[in-house]
């Protein structure tokens, strides 16, 4: 079988040298045709914008959470939130709300100024509103990179027909996750404040409850008093005593819940705004027209092989 193949190789080497003439013209029509290809392939412009994600350490979580937090460190408990990963900022800007958001933005699209909704300027043509709008969900999903990194910098990078395009969609980018980061922290604490007041409800109740309890042993208890009495006015007035302190700690929970529900404080920091690209990022032309004629040599090859061995 090695000797076969070794006798097809050397014949289809004769061959190729009697029709080298044929052989060199496929070889440059090749090299005209993807030559040709590599110049139609329109530019692809790269602009990069970077940010740093604010950490929510121990000290926010305590402010938020007020008192409580030491209750909770005497409970045994922790709860850490350290800064999101650049996973979550992958995973933030694959989210139908983060694309719809992008492609709903108005951004400039060429260096006349022109001003243009992202998703009219990714889909020219759709049959209805909501095909175009599909449409201009996969366009930006494939437009858009996240990186990150060793310092903990997130990069957005945004690949477009046009620089200037490219360059707002990607600062359009980092304001639109800010603005979702801010949404959810109002979010979150909305829902710590509403938790929090039921709970404050509750032990108002229990508080007004043991207050009573304590105020009728006393009235009834005055005459006497006795070891018995006294340890248990103790465990009633340290009862009184626990819940007033857990009434103060919860209303000043609420408090610091209202402020981040009105916090609109920035959540990223953005570090460089995406400037227009001076040069383009592709298409690699020579690489383009390279990979044509090897498919034109390797396409001859197997004819000629294909030729001899029948």
């Amino acid at each position: 079988m090695a000797d076969d193949a070794a006798d097809r190789l050397i014949e289809v080497w004769h061959v190729a040298k009697t029709k080298r003439r044929a052989i060199a013209g496929l070889v440059l029509l090749g090299a005209a045709v993807s030559v040709l290809v590599a110049l139609m392939v329109p530019k692809r412009w790269t602009a990069k914008a970077s940010f740093f994600p604010e950490s929510r350490g121990a000290s926010e979580l305590t402010s938020g959470l007020g008192g409580l937090a030491g209750l909770l460190g005497m409970a045994g408990g922790s709860i850490t939130m350290g800064r999101p990963s650049s996973q979550f900022f992958a995973d933030l800007v694959k989210s139908r709300t983060f694309l719809d958001s992008v492609a709903m933005s108005s951004v400039t699209v060429d260096s006349l100024g022109t001003i243009a909704k992202v998703e009219d300027y990714l889909v020219k043509k759709a049959r209805n509103a909501k095909m175009r709008r599909y449409k201009a969900r996969n366009a930006i999903r494939k437009a858009i990179r996240v990186t990150t990194m060793q310092s903990g910098v997130v990069v957005i990078g945004v690949t477009g027909k046009s620089p200037y395009a490219a360059a707002a969609i990607a600062n359009r980018a980092i304001e639109i996750i800010d603005a979702l980061n801010i949404a959810f922290r109002h979010r979150e604490a909305t829902g710590r404040r509403r938790f929090t007041e039921q709970f404050l409800a509750d032990v108002q109740g229990r508080l007004t409850t043991a207050e009573d309890r304590l105020e009728t042993f006393l009235a009834t208890n005055r005459t006497f008093v006795t070891p018995t009495l006294m340890r248990r006015r103790e465990a009633l007035q340290v009862e009184v005593d626990r819940l007033r302190l857990l009434k103060q700690q919860l209303e000043t929970t609420i408090e610091n819940a209202r402020l981040s529900q009105f916090n609109d404080a920035p959540v990223v920091a953005t570090v460089d705004e995406a400037s227009v690209p001076e040069m383009p990022g592709g298409p690699r032309r020579r690489r383009i027209a390279a990979g044509g004629v090897l498919l034109m040599l390797m396409g001859i090859f197997w004819a000629l092989y294909l030729r001899v061995w029948r």
